[in-house]
């Protein structure tokens, strides 16, 4: 059985719409919506957090527990390198992870365009909304 654990954190929408994320309702839904379209014999937990440190934590928490990961690091994909190394010792242990924007970053403001997880991420979907999750769920599926 292959467990992968999905990470989220507040897009620049999320933060800007001037209200909070309600992330129990975000982490259920997603959750939910992933759990029934998982490929067969793949479990998915989902985690949202506005704390950096506290997703670091949780990708170091894979690490030890060989998991994959889908990673949607929403506003810390530009500069967060403390993410970036998390996600480095991850998949230089053998370990998939895949980072989601649901956006498309090239289509919008250049300072949006750059992540700085990319580079030590297996790989990255963007631009299909919730769909990039599905997507990335499906990728591991097929490799595990």
């Amino acid at each position: 059985m292959t467990h992968v654990l999905v990470l989220t954190a507040p897009t620049v929408n999320d933060l800007s719409s001037g209200g909070t994320v309600d992330e129990s309702t975000l982490t259920v839904d997603l959750e939910h919506q992933l759990a029934t379209t998982a490929p067969e014999g793949m479990t998915v937990e989902v985690r949202h957090s506005a704390d950096e440190g506290q997703l670091a934590s949780w990708l170091n928490e894979a690490n030890d527990r060989r998991w994959d990961v889908v990673l949607c690091p929403g506003v810390f994909s530009a500069f967060s390198y403390s993410l970036a190394g998390a996600v480095g010792r991850l998949t230089s242990s053998g370990l998939t992870v895949i980072e989601v924007d649901t956006d498309n970053p090239h289509a919008g403001a250049t300072a949006h365009a750059h992540s700085a997880i990319t580079s030590s991420a297996s790989g990255l979907i963007s631009g299909f909304g919730m769909n990039s999750f599905q997507l990335a769920l499906q990728h591991i599926g097929r490799i595990r």
